[in-house]
């Protein structure tokens, strides 16, 4: 932090020769020494840790150095301790009057002045009036340009920093001007008025008045101010909800006040409300999919496992879905199987539908060569697939006397999986032509 020391200057008639100067000291609890030697009332530390310091200052001429000291104590500053001027007007003279926080209670103040050469500091001609705590303005008749500070002391032996002065104006001789602020900040809940404008407009105002109310007529704010106050916090409000506020302002001869209207945002609840509520959707449809495409692969691969034995004395029947539709007949033949399998496999003969009339028996169909599909079994066994369908006609065979080789079906793995049983994957499928066909698989 940085530290501006002022006090008042020795008189030049008590310097006692040449070579005169002050010698300032500042010392932190911890012991840490930090000197500077300067020829005006007024000596700044730069970089100081934040802490306590006591300054000592004492003077010196050529001759020697002073065998006292005076000492002051530096704090790190408390904003709720801490005075601010109210204004300064010039007329004639100088009238300067200040403000502490609400409960601040300081036993004294303490104002310093000195002529004006740059804003917020004191060169020369420097000045203290102690003052007490229940009086807090200052009238002094000097007509020259200067600068004001005030420091609060309290009863625990605090003292604030100087708060100077912003600017200096004449007494008001016009209407008030209307109220400038800004409404920023805005939240669900809360939002910030922001006083803008000139230092010479706010030093008119004796009194602040802030009015804070819903559209629907809910008063949400209503405080006055005995001085100026920059930035006013508005809380507790409804989310989503329009709100009208107005700043009102007045001084020894009347008020001049100013409205606008401001909408809070939606609460951050229901944002996280609706976050919460679309990931648990998308999470559902997610696993609505996943479940629904599972059983529809369980449906569409449906495995039935048939005892051997009971092939032979099994029908499926295909009913007609037109007059001249072709019928397609698949016979499976089981070869004998090796020595060293004990189970033999047995032909299996599927007859034609009942519904369908007897025509005369075929002659002996011209068979190609046997597709075979090995078994999955211990064993070498064989599953012999032929198929045959009656050529078209009056049930006349062709010109030779045979019945046409059908090529084989896109499917025909039949898996032996023992000596004793088959799986078999049925499948009916409608032909292009209209046809039913059987097809095991």
């Amino acid at each position: 932090m940085n530290v501006s020391v002022f006090w008042e200057p020795i008189p030049d008639h008590l310097h006692n020769g040449t070579g005169f100067g002050y010698r300032v000291t500042a010392v932190s609890d911890s012991g840490n020494r930090f000197t500077k030697k300067v020829n005006l009332p007024t000596c700044t530390f730069s970089n100081l840790l934040i802490g306590h310091y006591r300054i000592q200052v004492s003077s010196f001429n050529d001759e020697g150095e002073s065998e006292t000291y005076n000492e002051m104590q530096i704090f790190p500053r408390i904003d709720n301790r801490q005075p601010q001027i109210r204004s300064v007007f010039k007329s004639g003279g100088y009238n300067v009057s200040w403000f502490v926080p609400e409960k601040a209670n300081p036993s004294s103040y303490t104002l310093m002045y000195c002529h004006f050469t740059s804003q917020a500091t004191c060169h020369e001609s420097t000045q203290f009036v102690t003052l007490p705590a229940a009086r807090t303005f200052f009238v002094t008749t000097q007509d020259s340009a200067l600068n004001f500070a005030v420091a609060a002391n309290y009863p625990d032996n605090y003292s604030s920093e100087l708060s100077w002065q912003h600017c200096v104006v004449a007494p008001r001789t016009s209407r008030l001007a209307v109220p400038k602020y800004h409404v920023e900040s805005i939240t669900a809940d809360s939002m910030t008025v922001r006083m803008v404008g000139r230092c010479e407009e706010h030093s008119y105002y004796a009194r602040m008045q802030i009015l804070v109310r819903a559209l629907d007529g809910q008063l949400a704010m209503n405080e006055s101010y005995d001085h100026f106050v920059e930035e006013i916090v508005v809380d507790r409000l409804k989310s989503s909800t329009d709100y009208g506020v107005n700043v009102t302002v007045f001084d020894g001869f009347g008020k001049s006040e100013h409205e606008v209207t401001r909408r809070t945002t939606a609460s951050s609840g229901i944002w996280i409300l609706i976050l919460v509520l679309a990931a648990f959707g998308a999470a559902a449809m997610v696993f609505i999919m996943v479940v629904a495409v599972r059983r529809l692969k369980c449906v569409l691969d449906i495995k039935v496992d048939v005892p051997i034995g009971l092939l032979e004395d099994q029908e499926d029947s295909v009913e007609e879905s037109e007059a001249d539709d072709h019928e397609e007949y698949y016979n499976l033949t089981c070869p004998p199987i090796p020595e060293e399998s004990e189970s033999v496999a047995e032909e299996i003969h599927y007859p034609k539908p009942a519904s369908i009339p007897e025509e005369p028996a075929p002659t002996e169909p011209v068979i190609t060569a046997p597709q075979e599909i090995p078994t999955i079994g211990g064993g070498r066994s064989y599953i012999e697939m032929t198929s045959w369908k009656r050529p078209p006609g009056a049930g006349q065979p062709d010109g030779n006397g045979n019945y046409e080789q059908m090529h084989p079906p896109n499917k025909h793995s039949v898996i032996v999986r023992s000596t004793v049983y088959v799986q078999m994957n049925l499948f009916i499928n409608r032909a292009r032509t209209g046809n039913y066909t059987q097809t095991i698989v």
